[in-house]
């Protein structure tokens, strides 16, 4: 979904609080408020949710997303109100994150929603000028984001974003027959060669290089468990800064969501766990298989997982397979290995300091510092 993002004024606190209490005062006289959350708007913004994005998303969705969170208790969304409708929102997921070792509170911009009726009247820049020092005030130390284009345009020339790095859509076709359902655009045509085309990219490819030896061994995982506390553990000292990817979060993000479900397998070794990989499917023209989330100690392990996900989305019978890489990583040249291919920039990595004696910011802006995957976004 469309996402935004924010940027830090680089004023003092105070002037923020004092800019923010102008704009505040300028649109009370204007009959628009801007406010935080209060208990019982959920309706009011996920019905604005809805009207901007032309989705139709439940409440029990809205409830998975920002109350049943391991940070769920702490709401970091503001809204604007006319004469008591809920007209716009800048919402935040709260999350913990994993910064040099230290759990630490985090914040990502999504679902920022202006309805039509009040567009052109420069308050999108008044919602992200509130950022700043509300998060300062809930105590969060950082934020990060994947903006669109327009929130990304915006906030670079008005409001100062810090770029960390271009992620990557890299994509493999599993079933040839796509390039005629192109050139035709026709859905028969797709949906008449894929049982064909899918049978002969499996035949192809379970023809490929052979798989690991040794004890290895891949589970199909129903539920997070302790495990994976440990090893989120140990994949700090591979990447300082990422979400942090403890069971209790994995398992909210990936087990407990209404709307979508996803298929996890993990990569044992001797009995110890090496990495997991996280698949979902978007069926819609095109069956298109999504590597949500994959972490893992090393290329090797990268690659089996990789290996599982394909094979597993051939059984699905997808068209394709989509999986978002930083360009300096062993997941993107793991990906080429697999024959993947860019096929553009996906998102803009963002950043945004808010503790400026905890975090330093040319190590959070830095991407060699990072891990990001499709499941760190709210599209997936």
């Amino acid at each position: 979904m469309p996402t935004g993002n924010w940027v830090d004024s680089q004023l003092p606190v105070v002037s923020v609080d004092f800019t923010l209490g102008m704009w505040l005062l300028e649109c009370m006289m204007s009959e628009l408020v801007i406010r935080k959350y209060q208990l019982g708007d959920e309706q009011g913004i996920n019905n604005l949710y809805n009207t901007v994005f032309g989705v139709d998303r439940s409440l029990a969705a809205w409830h998975w997303k920002y109350d049943d969170s391991p940070r769920g208790a702490t709401k970091l969304i503001y809204v604007l109100e006319d004469e008591g409708r809920i007209v716009g929102q800048y919402a935040n997921l709260t999350l913990d994150a994993l910064y040099r070792g230290e759990l630490l509170f985090a914040a990502q911009p999504v679902d920022i929603a202006i309805h039509a009726d009040y567009r052109g009247r420069r308050l999108i820049g008044r919602l992200f000028q509130t950022q700043p020092a509300l998060a300062r005030a809930e105590g969060v130390r950082f934020g990060f984001g994947f903006p669109n284009e327009a929130h990304y345009r915006a906030g670079k020339q008005v409001l100062g974003y810090r770029d960390v790095g271009r992620i990557l859509l890299m994509r493999r076709y599993l079933n040839p027959g796509l390039v005629l359902g192109k050139l035709t655009r026709s859905r028969r045509v797709l949906e008449a060669t894929r049982p064909l085309g899918n049978k002969l990219a499996g035949l192809l490819y379970r023809r490929g290089p052979g798989r690991p030896e040794g004890e290895w061994t891949i589970e199909d995982i129903a539920h997070f468990d302790e495990r994976f506390d440990s090893f989120c553990e140990r994949m700090t000292h591979v990447y300082p800064i990422m979400v942090a990817r403890h069971r209790q979060y994995l398992n909210w993000r990936y087990v407990d969501r209404p709307d979508v479900k996803y298929t996890t397998y993990a990569a044992m070794q001797g009995g110890e766990l090496q990495g997991y990989v996280v698949l979902s499917t978007q069926r819609r023209i095109v069956l298109q298989g999504l590597v949500a989330d994959l972490l893992a100690v090393d290329d090797a392990t990268t690659l089996l997982l990789l290996r599982r996900a394909l094979t597993h989305f051939l059984d699905q019978g997808a068209d394709m397979v989509s999986c978002w890489a930083l360009p300096h990583t062993g997941l993107y040249r793991t990906l080429q290995h697999l024959s993947f291919f860019r096929r553009r920039v996906a998102a803009v990595l963002v950043c945004m300091v808010f503790d400026h004696e905890m975090i330093d910011e040319a190590f959070l802006g830095d991407p060699l510092n990072w891990y990001v995957a499709m499941g760190d976004s709210d599209g997936v």
